[in-house]
């Protein structure tokens, strides 16, 4: 008989069962079906141990009894022979009931899924006379360190969850030890924004007046529970030195050995052309750079400005572009007949002072054609709300900047020649030889000093996150500012602004 037909089998023998019997049966039916299993008089550890792999197969036929990670919990108990884990001679050892309090209080480490078999455990340390209370309950506890373990490592949405035999020799050690709280510890970032969030999360979670934290407490919590999380997505160590573009603050910052050596405010993606999450290298600073219009800006922006204005591309300083790169005569277009869906010319503005990117731009891979840069609306960084762009981000202190990268190059060159280059007003480009690691995140709470400081959300991803974790199956979702490193088309030559 196949898995399917038999437990469909006995969801029909069973309807209206109570759970416990169903569970019950649920066991008997597949000690039956493999009666090379039987319990039946065998001493009691072995019968724990083949209940205990009978309850494993049962996860297939009774979805109240699922795992969170079933494969990994699978693979500890068979690289143990199926030996109960948390109890000795019929009794749990003290790393049991250290896990169930940790089980009951996730939101300390910011692990903000309700339940890790909580209920289940509390009816099954109630529930003495069921025979399959220890195995069952076994089971539940070590699913819960191996999650929590996987979660805290890696994140509750983007963790693995795939065999690792280290963290089952960290289990075993653990349960022997008694030091199951300091082991899960271990996985948890050890940056110091991360431990300063999980210790401001303390004192939130501690305090028990309301008013605490302008009696905002559930808001704070959420902004700590995401940006936690966001922290558990770095797998890889940030390097010594690099650029730090934070979405939500609208924010610059570089670092040198763990030292701030320049800030500056920025202006980001709006949220119908949001910013992207990545990490790559800055490579190359375009002095005076050139615009090559993307088409969807040249559509739904600059055709509609040229059809009510016929001075506008003069006075922009764009050039027309037809098919082959080859420049036309503006003047003699009619443009009132072009749409979004002939339109067959493109645009290029000019390198200048005017240039909507500004006197530099700061070039990265990165497969979304964004970029840093200059801007000639420098009024706009006074603004509260900047996200304001296309995807691009701009910077306020770009100056400041490309001295900063041209003056690292080991032999002080680079600066001078940035320096010629600005001053006589030439269209150049400088390649750095030491590319510039970037970061481009989204933390809605960041480190300021040893305090937390909270921006908006402004692309709602806190809302987004929050809500995929209430829903967070054993199959995590992909959320799309989660970091991406992937190598771009470097055909491409336009780019978002």
């Amino acid at each position: 008989m196949k898995w399917t037909d038999r437990c469909t089998q006995l969801h029909l023998t069973v309807s209206g069962v109570p759970r416990d019997m169903l569970l019950w049966l649920t066991v008997w039916s597949i000690t039956i079906a493999c009666n090379s299993r039987s319990v039946n008089n065998q001493p009691a550890a072995s019968a724990a141990m083949n209940a205990l792999e009978l309850l494993l197969d049962s996860v297939a036929c009774e979805p109240e009894t699922s795992l969170l990670i079933p494969l990994s919990s699978r693979d500890f108990y068979s690289s143990t022979g199926y030996q109960l884990a948390w109890s000795e001679n019929g009794r749990p050892l003290p790393a049991a009931d250290t896990m169930v309090r940790i089980i009951r209080t996730p939101a300390y480490y910011g692990l903000f899924r309700n339940d890790y078999h909580r209920a289940e455990i509390d009816t099954l340390l109630r529930n003495k006379d069921n025979p399959f209370a220890p195995s069952r309950l076994d089971l539940l506890l070590t699913d819960s360190f191996l999650a929590m373990a996987f979660h805290l490592k890696s994140g509750q949405l983007n963790h693995p969850g795939r065999h690792d035999p280290s963290v089952y020799a960290a289990l075993r050690k653990s349960i022997a030890t008694n030091d199951i709280r300091q082991t899960l510890e271990k996985y948890e970032p050890v940056n110091r924004e991360y431990r300063l969030l999980k210790q401001y999360l303390r004192s939130v979670l501690n305090n028990p007046d309301p008013a605490f934290v302008g009696g905002n407490k559930q808001t704070i919590m959420r902004y700590l529970f995401a940006n936690m999380e966001r922290w558990r997505w770095e797998r890889e160590a940030w390097t010594d030195r690099y650029i730090l573009i934070n979405i939500p603050s609208y924010s610059i910052t570089v670092v040198n050995n763990g030292e701030v050596v320049l800030r500056s405010r920025a202006i980001v993606g709006k949220p119908d052309t949001p910013t992207p999450v990545l990490s790559s290298a800055l490579e190359c600073i375009t002095v005076y750079p050139t615009w090559t219009v993307p088409r969807s800006i040249a559509i739904e922006e600059i055709l509609p400005k040229i059809q009510s204005d016929s001075s506008y591309l003069s006075r922009q300083r764009f050039d027309v572009l037809a098919t082959g790169g080859r420049i036309v005569d503006a003047s003699g277009i009619d443009w009132k007949k072009y749409n979004r869906n002939n339109l067959e010319f493109s645009f290029r503005q000019r390198a200048g002072t005017n240039n909507t990117l500004g006197v530099l731009r700061f070039k990265f891979d990165n497969p979304y054609a964004v970029y840093l840069h200059d801007t000639n609306a420098r009024y706009l960084f006074s603004r509260e709300f900047r996200a304001l762009s296309h995807g691009c981000i701009r910077i306020e202190n770009p100056v400041q900047l490309a001295y900063y990268l041209a003056g690292s190059d080991s032999t002080g060159a680079l600066k001078e020649e940035l320096d010629d280059y600005l001053e006589r007003g030439i269209s150049s480009e400088v390649m750095l030889s030491h590319p510039m690691p970037i970061y481009i995140r989204y933390f809605t709470a960041t480190q300021d000093g040893d305090n937390i400081s909270f921006h908006p959300d402004v692309y709602k991803q806190d809302e987004r996150l929050l809500a995929e974790q209430a829903d967070s199956s054993e199959k995590p979702p992909n959320l799309s500012l989660a970091p991406q490193t992937r190598k771009p088309d470097l055909n491409q030559v336009t780019g978002r602004w």
